[in-house]
């Protein structure tokens, strides 16, 4: 299962965001996690990882999770997102 996201924070992909992305991310142990940014890939479960993208304002997200839980994976995740004010990202 594949969802779009566009970074819309003036700071992009920060060690927050990406901090509270991997929380939500580890609550599924069984899922694969795949994020990726210009053709650029990285764990969705490290940190590190998806700093590495250095994914700015704009540009978007391509979330890829395989297991059982996909689609609660995007429902943790979306739901943790919206804990941001103002909005870091907008789903495409």
């Amino acid at each position: 299962m594949e969802k779009k996201y566009r970074l819309i924070d003036n700071n992009g992909l920060n060690a927050r965001l990406a901090s509270k992305m991997v929380g939500a991310f580890n609550k599924f142990s069984a899922n694969n996690i795949v994020v990726s940014c210009n053709s650029k890939t990285a764990d969705g479960k490290s940190i590190l990882s998806l700093i590495t993208l250095v994914a700015r304002k704009g540009e978007e997200l391509n979330v890829s999770v395989s297991g059982e839980h996909a689609e609660d994976v995007f429902l943790t995740l979306e739901k943790t997102l919206a804990t941001f004010n103002p909005p870091v990202v907008e789903k495409i």
